[in-house]
């Protein structure tokens, strides 16, 4: 409930909440646990910062959304990295 009143608000998914989207699905097997899924999300998050590179930004905020909007078959299927392929999915 929290995620959705967020989203309405706007706001970017933190990469917890994503990680916890992507490790709560049981149709995706992820190799990573729940600490080294959000630090390698928040590393990512980081990078693009420091390249100032808006663009990849704006694409990481948008898979992070899709991801935390997305029913975990969606998510399993490729629906939020099919415009996202330059970046790797932590």
């Amino acid at each position: 409930m929290l995620i959705l009143f967020l989203q309405l608000l706007g706001c970017t998914p933190t990469c917890e909440q994503t990680c916890d989207k992507l490790l709560s699905c049981e149709e995706i097997s992820t190799p990573t646990n729940a600490q080294d899924c959000e630090s390698s999300c928040n590393a990512q998050e980081l990078l693009y910062e420091e390249w100032d590179d808006i663009d990849k930004r704006e694409d990481f905020d948008e898979m992070k959304t899709c991801i935390s909007d997305s029913e975990c078959s969606e998510v399993q299927a490729g629906v939020c990295y099919e415009d996202a392929e330059d970046l790797y999915p932590w």
